[in-house]
């Protein structure tokens, strides 16, 4: 995942690789969560947050 395109040029923006078992843990934190994945189109809306990195944004 990266940045938004039009902030992907500022510095600010860093990206922290996920372990395989940190993204489990992820998905089923999202999975217990059950009442938060209705209605459905919730369900793949929360799982597209899932993946292989986080990025993120320092804010002073």
């Amino acid at each position: 995942m990266y940045p938004p395109k039009k902030l992907f040029a500022k510095n600010a923006w860093f990206s922290f690789d996920l372990r395989d078992n940190q993204e489990k843990i992820k998905l089923d934190a999202i999975t217990k969560n059950i009442s938060q994945l209705n209605p459905i189109p919730f369900q793949d809306l929360l799982r597209s947050f899932v993946r292989k990195n986080e990025i993120f944004q320092v804010i002073e």
